[in-house]
């Protein structure tokens, strides 16, 4: 048997709950990783590569992955801090700032497009619970 993360169906509320979030990124949607680093940087433009590795806890080979898929894309832009050379900024272009605001909006439509207000809510106060939770 599969680990539910990997997205096999062994019938467990967290197997359901994997398959469901993963439907944004058969989508083309970016990943959950490109999604997080954007609002990262969307919240402190001109972050560092550096600091951006540490506090995701990723390898500098993972990040460097994640941020050149996401400047092929035109989201993300790199540039050396003018007081230290050996830095790299990172700020989101005008298209990666577009991109944050349709990807909020979007997903929430599309995945919840199901679930009425009242429903939207419950889940909402039910995983914001589970957040408290696993923290």
């Amino acid at each position: 048997m599969k680990d539910a993360c990997r997205g096999a169906d062994d019938g467990s509320l967290a197997s359901l709950f994997f398959r469901t979030a993963n439907v944004f990124k058969a989508k083309g949607s970016p990943s959950y990783a490109q999604q997080r680093m954007l609002r990262m940087i969307a919240a402190e433009d001109g972050i560092s590569q550096k600091e951006m590795q540490t506090r995701l806890a990723i390898t500098p080979a993972s990040l460097s992955e994640l941020l050149n898929k996401l400047a092929e894309k035109g989201l993300v832009i790199r540039t050396r801090d003018e007081n230290d050379r050996r830095r790299i900024r990172l700020s989101l272009t005008e298209k990666g700032r577009q991109a944050i605001d349709a990807l909020a909006s979007a997903k929430d439509e599309e995945l919840f497009a199901a679930l009425n207000q009242e429903e939207r809510a419950q889940l909402r106060q039910l995983l914001e619970k589970l957040e408290r939770g696993a923290a």
